[in-house]
């Protein structure tokens, strides 16, 4: 189970590129581009994360990477590692 701070993940992505937030309930639903991740992955990208919430943390129960319009379902644990990154960026600045 991948878990990420709540706070931590909006401070992010609110400043690091193009994000929606929707929350419904316990739902949590992200949306996510930057020119970074484009670079990175040669095209246009999205990262859509969904989740509930637990506490301050979003549980992610599912990754959804679009690249050129396409959308993919990846495990979340791919993302693992960046989301270590946001909690220790983040965390960094306070």
């Amino acid at each position: 189970m991948i878990r990420v701070s709540i706070d931590k993940l909006r401070m992010f992505t609110s400043k690091a590129g193009l994000y929606s937030w929707d929350e419904s309930g316990e739902k949590v639903i992200v949306a996510f581009s930057s020119l970074s991740l484009e670079e990175v992955l040669g095209e246009n990208a999205e990262i859509r994360i969904i989740g509930s919430k637990e506490g301050s943390d979003l549980v992610v129960e599912k990754v959804i990477l679009s690249r050129g319009g396409i959308p993919e379902e990846v495990d979340p644990k791919t993302l693992e590692g960046w989301f270590k990154y946001i909690e220790q960026s983040e965390a960094s600045k306070k």
